[in-house]
């Protein structure tokens, strides 16, 4: 089981579309299964919001 942790800026508030975002991000790069996702964090920069995204995956 690997862990990566994943900034993005571009789905706010997290849900299902960044999920799908990393899964697919995921598979494409490694041919990956996501086991879990967690939103661990959410941060601003002044202009755009920030996830933290934990994800267990297995390759």
């Amino acid at each position: 089981m690997l862990q990566v942790k994943i900034f993005t800026a571009y789905d706010y508030p997290a849900g299902p579309t960044l999920q799908g975002k990393i899964n697919n991000w995921l598979k494409n790069q490694h041919g990956a299964i996501i086991k879990d996702i967690k939103i661990s964090s959410t941060v601003t920069d002044g202009r755009y919001p920030y996830l933290a995204a934990l994800v267990e995956y297995e390759v």
